[in-house]
């Protein structure tokens, strides 16, 4: 009788981690536009070089406007509250359960 011997089962493969990547980017994009007025104004005032200030403050949707930071805090938050729901669901709580009562309460907080 031939066996074949499989030496990489599923739980042992390489997980690809683009989509983290590409979260962690997109979160880095909305913290530089959230601060990029103030850096501007900054460099402006100190060297009196004219810098563009952006895109203005934030976000407007449904005509709320929302600050890029707290667009940032959410995609994070999200994944973070992912990752919690999924452990417990498996019957796990980690020290990822506290960062997303956190994550939750700096969002109500604002």
């Amino acid at each position: 009788m031939h066996r074949e011997i499989i030496h990489v089962g599923e739980s042992l493969r390489r997980q690809s981690h683009v989509g983290l990547y590409l979260l962690t980017g997109a979160v880095g994009v909305l913290l530089c536009l959230d601060i990029w007025p103030a850096v501007a104004g900054w460099v402006q005032t100190t060297w009196g070089i004219p810098w563009p200030s952006g895109w203005g403050t934030g976000l407007t949707l449904f005509g709320t406007e929302y600050r890029y930071a707290l667009l940032a805090a959410l995609l994070g938050g999200a994944r973070v509250l992912y990752g919690v729901f999924e452990g417990l669901l498996a019957g796990r709580v980690g020290a990822d359960a506290a960062l997303a009562l956190a994550v939750v309460a700096a969002i109500l907080i604002g």
